[in-house]
């Protein structure tokens, strides 16, 4: 009982301090996503997340391992007409993803994974720079997000901390600023880094992730089109670990 009431404690400590954070941190043009942070550790098992991010967007992703170090992982993001001031941004991104996962140490506290996976994503952004509406701004972008990333992280009974590190190149199919194609340099392949943490034992856990997306090469001040700024992310959110069902049964029928 005592464990019990601990964990609810930990959970309402921790998002009470992720929902605190989540309302300082913006977005920028670019919107890099979380992606999977799957830690699924043996065959037949299956892990499903939904966050949410700042600027009333939402990302879920389902991960599951058909055989022992495969995984199996899909994603999606969305942001609903967010309008803030004189911004407004309108998002939305699919993919899915292929990669190996594998537990280290006599105790197996290590998890190691790597993914490369492959999307679809639209933005629209709109930007007022006066009372004027010829002085708007407005970004329109399509776009093929192609990524590898590699994970890391430490588990202990009911406590993770993890982090990943994701190379991204996209590939446009469509670009437009104020209905014409830029004259300038776009940025095409972003480097992000993320670190999240988990809270929990059962199947159902409490994560929070931050980090940032920066362009490579990194962007210069002066860019015009301001679509090589780097980003702040964050974003918290629940996870169910369906495996995890049976063996909260099995403990509760034990002598």
């Amino acid at each position: 009982m005592i464990s019990r009431v601990y964990s609810f404690r930990s959970l309402l400590v921790w998002g009470l301090f992720g929902f605190l954070l989540l309302h300082l941190i913006g977005c920028g043009l670019y919107v890099p996503t979380l992606g999977p942070t799957s830690m699924v550790q043996a065959r037949g098992q299956a892990e499903v997340g939904g966050f949410y991010r700042p600027l009333v967007m939402g990302e879920v992703y389902a991960a599951y391992s058909p055989l022992n170090h495969l995984l199996v992982a899909g994603s999606a993001s969305r942001a609903w007409d967010v309008s803030g001031g004189d911004t407004k941004i309108t998002f939305h991104q699919v993919d899915a993803a292929l990669g190996y996962y594998t537990v280290l140490g006599r105790e197996q506290h290590w998890y190691i994974s790597g993914l490369g996976g492959y999307g679809r994503a639209r933005t629209h952004s709109r930007f007022e720079t006066s009372s004027s509406a010829s002085a708007s701004k407005v970004y329109s972008l399509r776009y093929n997000p192609a990524y590898g990333q590699a994970q890391f992280a430490f588990q202990h009974e009911n406590f993770a901390l993890g982090t990943v590190l994701r190379l991204t190149s996209l590939r446009y199919t469509e670009l437009e600023f104020n209905g014409q194609a830029p004259t300038g340099a776009v940025g095409d392949l972003y480097l992000g880094n993320y670190w999240y943490m988990r809270a929990g034992s059962g199947p159902i856990q409490l994560q929070i992730q931050v980090g940032a997306s920066r362009p490579l090469p990194a962007a210069q001040p002066h860019m015009e089109y301001e679509l090589n700024t780097s980003s702040p992310i964050m974003g918290i959110g629940l996870l169910l670990r369906p495996h995890l069902l049976s063996r909260g049964t099995q403990v509760q029928q034990r002598p």
